[in-house]
């Protein structure tokens, strides 16, 4: 079976294509990129795709097993999966930009990172606003965003966090806990800052943000070709840098990220640029707790202006699925095909050997309450069913053993249909390894190359009296060659 981390590092060296460092030097990798990023400022969190398959890779790099994102399109029908918490993105209100310079500004002007004090509950920490009751049970795992740009990865946090890691069965790897053990006696604004300098994450982060140094680049090779051309052919060929332009280029909309995790019963929103979580209510004994916080993300929408909104879910990842579901048939099956074994030893069981031990002397009261101990061919006693062993075959109300287990036959095509699945959840686990290392992959040498090449060839603002040499003259008409020799001879 082909695990992740294999498919991962395979694919990384497949997937970079090829046409991107022909005539070109050596492209820095990712993780070289982000290390130089890193040591010249750690601040820097780059921005990041909305893509579910990124996501799902964020989670991967931060060291959890089996946990993986996927965009919602039906808010109406509740998942059957396995999910962990809900990623809400919407519009970014631009008056909330100054909230993120206030929190990194506390953070800074304290001296050292305040500590609670000794013997202080973590829910003293974070206070928690209440919408729907007052909140008397747990509080969630918060980190105040203080950097721009880390409001993604601030998100998939809150919804990691607030995992139990015994009671969901998740691996969360070595990084997350650690981290969480360590921010828990900080405050939410010092997490926040203090995330910043947390290597592993912010790496797992940059990692995956599209390659963002290819302007630069061109920009680069246009400087050459300015060194390289007179300044009218300049003029000509480039606006000056000092005039003015009546045309500006639309400025992108930006977005933000908010989490809605479950604890003890209610459902709590997480939002790096508030000041805390925010309890929404306690969840209705009849209704799951994915399906009110659909119920209430329907209402934002209704509400929201904008139609650039995405809905997504933290789930377990579907090559976890498939491999717990496969591992769990192969034991059914193995249990099924012992019963079988067991089932044809006791049918050749004869009179002789009922007499041995003794069944035959005791009258039908003792026979029901005696033990009855029979062992199995591996040794193991049989575990004889009451209710199977009282019931006749031929009565309509009883049931035979072969109601209470499946067939092999039945696992069988269980089996094969969960391999099936398997095999197209790693080949799409591929795909959006591919992706990623295109668009995280340097094109910009590769550029800058064709840009000097075109510049050398004078495809690309040439000298403009090379260029006039080069140009064929217009054959003159009768008329005019006529003029033209008066001309001459005056």
């Amino acid at each position: 079976m082909v695990e992740e981390k294999e498919l991962n590092e395979e694919s990384r060296k497949n997937a970079v294509p090829e046409s991107a460092t022909n005539g070109s030097a050596s492209p820095v990798s990712v993780e070289s990129r982000v290390k130089m990023l890193l040591s010249s400022h750690l601040e820097s969190w780059l921005e990041v795709e909305n893509d579910p398959g990124v996501f799902s890779l964020i989670i991967e790099d931060m060291g959890a097993n089996g946990i993986a994102a996927e965009t919602v399109f039906d808010l109406s029908t509740v998942p059957e999966e396995t999910v962990y918490g809900v990623i809400y993105m919407a519009p970014f209100d631009k008056s909330a930009e100054s909230l993120i310079s206030m929190s990194a500004k506390k953070a800074k002007e304290k001296k050292t990172p305040g500590r609670k004090r000794k013997g202080a509950r973590e829910s003293e920490s974070v206070p928690v606003e209440t919408e729907k009751g007052d909140s008397k049970g747990r509080t969630p795992f918060f980190l105040k965003q203080t950097v721009r740009n880390s409001c993604a990865s601030h998100a998939l946090l809150h919804v990691l966090l607030n995992i139990d890691e015994k009671e969901a069965g998740v691996d969360l790897g070595p990084i997350l806990p650690e981290f969480r053990r360590t921010m828990t006696v900080f405050d939410e604004n010092d997490r926040g800052q203090l995330l910043c300098s947390f290597a592993p994450i912010v790496m797992a982060h940059n990692r995956h943000a599209r390659y963002s140094q290819l302007s630069s680049a061109v920009d680069l090779a246009d400087q050459e070709v300015k060194a390289k051309i007179g300044k009218k052919a300049r003029s000509k060929y480039f606006a000056d840098e000092n005039s003015s332009s009546d045309t500006t280029d639309p400025v992108p909309e930006q977005f933000h990220y908010s989490s809605f995790v479950p604890l003890d019963g209610r459902v709590f929103e997480i939002n790096g640029l508030a000041d805390h979580p925010t309890d929404v209510g306690r969840v209705p004994s009849n209704t799951n707790w994915l399906e009110f916080t659909f119920q209430l993300i329907t209402k934002r929408l209704e509400e929201c202006q904008s139609e650039d909104t995405t809905v997504m879910i933290i789930k377990e990842s579907d090559l976890a699925r498939c491999r717990r579901m496969l591992k769990q048939l192969t034991a059914e099956r193995d249990s099924a095909v012992r019963a079988a074994e067991d089932a044809h030893y006791l049918a050749e069981v004869t009179t002789e050997d009922l007499a041995e031990i003794s069944l035959i002397s005791c009258d039908l009261d003792a026979a029901e309450n005696f033990d009855l101990h029979i062992e199995t061919r591996d040794g193991q006693p049989l575990k004889v069913d009451k209710k199977n062993a009282a019931a006749d075959s031929d009565s309509p109300d009883g049931k035979s053993a072969a109601y209470e287990f499946r067939t092999l036959e039945e696992i069988d095509k269980d089996i094969e249909k969960t391999k099936k699945e398997l095999a197209e959840s790693e080949n799409r686990f591929l795909d959006v390894l591919k992706a990623d290392d295109r668009s995280t992959h340097n094109y910009g040498p590769f550029f800058a190359k064709f840009i000097k090449f075109a510049n050398e060839s004078r495809l690309y603002a040439g000298d403009s009296t090379q260029t006039s040499k080069a140009t064929p003259k217009r054959p003159l008409s009768k008329s005019s060659a006529t003029s033209e020799k008066k001309r001459q001879k005056k």
